[in-house]
């Protein structure tokens, strides 16, 4: 190559280089990062905003009593569009007690928020992280007000959800939020599944799970399995790895197994739960599950009562007052 021909190729590559920085955009970005620390850009809306701090890793932190509500916004960096991108994720950390966390997906000159909610449950310890489909709205709700920017809009509110070792404060920390592009269909029909006892006594039960490539090209999937609650079962998933052609489909198979001195000894209705996950090689923070609108749906691995001529009686009447008690006097009993 000559001199003149190197000159010029060095400059368009400066142009193209300066033109990336200038947008905003990187060709083929996987991922949207969205600041969320002290510096950030965060839109408080209503509630009790005075409760939020930062933690020094840029970690978003909601500390208030017991019904309590917050509502405050991020928005998308100039430029950035919802459209672009298939996921919406962030890793979320409950402390003290239940919390009902909704997520409104806003964009500008739409007078409604596309709602997601958060299940509320007892949370586990520690973090994890929420997986939010853009394109399936839980919920579509009128606004008062409209959005000036793509945004994304938290919701947190403190409930007292009636268990035994709620605190009288809740801690909410979000992190790393951001999109992702979709590369995957990761399907389950929620209803087929296999269970079984194998001679030796584990109890076995297998779920098919179908993956599909959306991208124009091939890509080699990496699949593994995720024990979310439960210490006794143990999964597998097999084959741990495919290649997929553009617009194809490949099973997957989760088996879980809980070991037959276990299953001997445990009640009936005993669950484990399992998160399968899928990922394309080579491409960062591909992990997709199976998705509802506001997060992954878990594998359960379940002692199931034996069939019997009189019903089940798994509650005596005080246990049974007690439950219609949370039920009807708790804000988190009556979400269930």
């Amino acid at each position: 190559m000559n001199r003149n021909n190197l000159i010029l190729v060095l400059f368009v590559c400066v142009v193209v280089t300066l033109s990336s920085c200038v947008s905003g955009k990187s060709p083929g970005k996987n991922n949207l990062q969205i600041p969320t620390g002290s510096e950030a850009k965060c839109e408080m809306l209503e509630g009790n905003v005075e409760k939020i701090t930062w933690d020094t890793d840029e970690t978003l932190i909601w500390e208030a009593p017991l019904g309590d509500r917050v509502f405050f916004s991020f928005p998308l960096p100039d430029g950035e569009s919802f459209d672009d991108y298939g996921l919406g994720k962030f890793d979320l950390k409950i402390e003290g007690g239940v919390v009902d966390v909704m997520v409104f997906i806003e964009k500008p000159g739409e007078k409604r928020r596309l709602y997601r909610p958060i299940d509320i449950t007892i949370p586990p310890k520690g973090w994890q992280t929420i997986h939010l489909d853009l394109r399936q709205p839980e919920i579509i709700r009128e606004s008062h007000f409209e959005a000036s920017e793509p945004r994304i809009t938290f919701n947190l509110w403190s409930v007292k959800g009636g268990y035994p070792e709620e605190k009288p404060t809740r801690r909410i920390s979000i992190r790393n939020l951001r999109l992702v592009k979709r590369h995957l269909n990761v399907h389950w029909n929620g209803q087929d599944y296999v269970s079984r006892v194998e001679p030796s006594g584990d109890l076995v039960y297998e779920y098919p799970i179908m993956i599909g490539n959306r991208d124009s090209k091939s890509r080699q999937i990496s699949a593994r399995m995720e024990h979310y609650e439960g210490t006794l079962g143990s999964a597998v998933i097999t084959p741990v790895s495919a290649l997929i052609d553009p617009g194809d489909s490949t099973k997957f198979t989760a088996t879980l197994r809980l070991p037959a001195e276990h299953a001997a000894m445990l009640p009936d209705l005993y669950c484990e739960w399992f998160n399968p996950q899928f990922s394309v090689d080579g491409v960062s923070d591909s992990d997709e599950g199976i998705l509802r609108s506001s997060d992954r749906i878990l594998l359960p691995l379940i002692i199931m009562p034996k069939q019997q001529k009189n019903p089940v009686i798994l509650f005596d009447n005080d246990e049974l007052n007690e439950l219609r008690e949370r039920y009807r006097t708790t804000e988190g009993g009556r979400k269930e």
